[in-house]
């Protein structure tokens, strides 16, 4: 029977021997610069293709919108 050694996904960083409450305070402190880090990017990105698609994309829907109804593009619905 061959035995299989499964390495862990989890480094442990090198100043875990600092103490565990050291080591705690630096993983949460690295962790919120990754969630500041994380959300700017996911802000930029998305202003980006709104930026880059909304421009040409409402033209080609009006377009196709009013091929294929004979009403207004936007209605208010009564009621």
């Amino acid at each position: 029977m061959q035995s299989t050694i499964v390495e862990s996904s989890v480094r442990v960083p090198e100043n875990w021997e600092k103490g565990k409450w050291q080591f705690f305070r630096e993983y949460w402190s690295d962790q919120y610069n990754y969630l500041i880090y994380k959300r700017v990017m996911d802000v930029v990105v998305s202003l980006t293709v709104i930026l880059l698609i909304f421009p040409w994309l409402f033209p080609i829907l009006y377009v196709l919108i009013k091929l294929d109804s004979k009403g207004p593009i936007l209605f208010k619905q009564k009621g």
